[in-house]
């Protein structure tokens, strides 16, 4: 006769960002990471992990962990972390595991209460403190028995950078970029943007637009600074800085 599982009882979860690097450091309870937008990489037992938008990792009571936030611009990576004492055997190994294409982040979002966002990474309690909301057990049940995630290349966010840097006035269609890191054009897209929270070309387009702001400030004319920055006329990119920043090009000079 089987037994029913035990309860992920005694577990809490919480919404947090994460900015930057945060030392090694170790929890008497396991942790589930959930990524949802952008990414953090991991150092835990001897090798690197990485959470994103379509994997997540178990960490085991004990295990030493040091972590940094992959994510661009302030934004920072968000993670739905559960601190759990669920006396459960796959909750203590280190592991990863993907996330079905069913989870969707921003559904996640939806379901969990505002009170479990934690603005800044830091200040998770113990398990016992406060009970899992309900909405959340079947995910950690679910974690349960996703599979395993299987090991991928890093994505060089700074290489892609690197590569458009300078020629904003050339065509840089997805397939361009995702050339810069060896991957497909659909393997790209879903890294990026679980990466960027952006689709590639709306990156690109809020690059180009960076570089235009910084050439205005420093004194550029309009219908200069456009075939420089990939717009075919100054007209178009006035267009653009309204739609995309609310500015107009008078204040920016």
């Amino acid at each position: 006769m089987s037994h029913p599982e035990p309860e992920p009882l005694g577990a809490q979860a919480s919404l947090r960002r994460f900015h930057g690097e945060q030392a090694a450091h170790a929890h008497a309870y396991a942790q589930v990471l959930f990524g949802l937008h952008g990414a953090l990489e991991l150092q835990a037992g001897n090798r690197s992990w990485r959470v994103d938008a379509s994997c997540g990792l178990v960490i085991p009571p004990g295990l030493a962990h040091g972590l940094a936030a992959m994510a661009a611009g302030d934004a920072g990576a968000a993670v739905l972390v559960v601190d759990t004492a669920w006396p459960h055997r796959k909750l203590d190994r280190l592991r990863a595991f993907a996330l079905p294409s069913g989870w969707s982040a921003a559904q996640l979002q939806r379901c969990l209460p505002a009170g479990l966002c934690n603005a800044n990474g830091h200040g998770a309690l113990p398990p016992s403190v406060q009970p899992l909301p309900a909405v959340a057990v079947p995910w950690l049940q679910a974690a349960d028995v996703a599979p395993r995630a299987l090991p991928r290349r890093r994505l060089d966010a700074a290489a892609v950078k690197a590569a458009v840097q300078g020629r904003w006035h050339q065509d840089w269609p997805t397939a361009r970029l995702a050339e810069q890191v060896a991957l497909s054009v659909p393997q790209f897209n879903v890294r990026w943007r679980a990466l960027t929270g952006a689709t590639p070309q709306a990156w690109l387009r809020q690059q180009r637009l960076d570089e235009a702001v910084r050439l205005l400030q420093l004194g550029r004319w309009l219908d200069a600074v456009a075939p420089v920055v990939g717009y075919a006329s100054g007209s178009a990119l006035a267009t653009a800085l309204r739609r995309e920043r609310g500015l107009r090009v008078r204040a920016l000079r």
